[in-house]
């Protein structure tokens, strides 16, 4: 990660006001994609934003999709370092409690409590959908704060900040994750 990128987040981030992530749109919008850019990614339709995976029809089932493929918000490929797969949510982060016994679960394919509509869904199909394509890093991002995790033998919290309460190098070192060289 280059000092310049990192500068251009938190350029991002200090233009930001909190009114401004009023929907998932938004979020996206105004925070994640001028960050990602920022970083170095070059954000298309339909190759790394927007994308559709395909899963099994159990999964499709467990997770009450009608088919075998999800939408992901973004979706990156990294040179020796696996894919990278990004959400951008509004207010996903106020519905979790627990974190850490989800993702000791879910590191062992324990979904319990993303079936459905459950509160962990949205980080279910990130992780899943991650580890599906051998992805080691992956990120969900809402109107207040992003985390990052890694996936060495289990998945686990590698970053975790509060965009608007926690300086702003702390959010850029975090958002800096996701960069193209994964520093």
């Amino acid at each position: 990660m280059t000092e310049d990128g990192a500068s251009a987040v938190q350029k991002v981030l200090t233009g930001i006001r909190r009114a401004d992530l009023n929907n998932e749109a938004a979020v996206e919008r105004f925070l994640v994609d001028p960050c990602l850019e920022a970083l170095g990614w070059h954000l298309v339709p339909r190759v790394n934003k927007q994308v559709q995976l395909h899963f099994t029809p159990e999964r499709a089932r467990f997770w009450r999709y009608s088919t075998g493929w999800m939408k992901r918000d973004y979706v990156f490929t990294r040179p020796q370092l696996g894919p990278l797969h990004v959400e951008a949510k509004r207010r996903w982060g106020m519905k979790v409690s627990d974190l850490e016994g989800f993702l000791r679960r879910a590191s062992s394919d324990d979904w319990a409590g993303s079936e459905g509509d459950g509160m962990w869904k949205d980080l279910a199909l990130l992780l899943w959908g991650t580890r599906s394509q051998a992805g080691t890093r992956a990120a969900i991002v809402d109107d207040s704060r992003i985390l990052v995790f890694d996936w060495t033998d289990r998945w686990s919290i590698r970053a975790q900040e509060q965009i608007f309460d926690a300086p702003t190098t702390n959010v850029s070192a975090a958002f800096c994750l996701l960069s193209p060289s994964g520093q």
